[in-house]
């Protein structure tokens, strides 16, 4: 019985400081969060600059790359 309760004991030990020193899963998707976020502004942008747009001249629609403010 003491080798086994020794053995959970360890077993528990070496898991606990594993887990301090290795990253968790969940803080890799912070990245890939911002990155959809920075996606999804960008696609707001680009729907709002064609909405303004689609009142009249519809030849002239907005394209991701252009809806940053960069002049064409």
């Amino acid at each position: 019985m003491d080798m086994a309760l020794w053995l959970l004991l360890a077993c528990g030990s070496a898991c606990m400081a594993l887990s301090a020193f290795l990253p968790a899963q969940a803080s890799r998707m912070g990245r890939i969060d911002s990155l959809e976020l920075r996606r999804r502004r960008l696609m707001t942008d680009v729907l709002a600059a064609n909405a303004r747009n689609a009142g009249g001249n519809l030849a002239h629609r907005v394209t991701p790359e252009t809806a940053s403010g960069s002049p064409e």
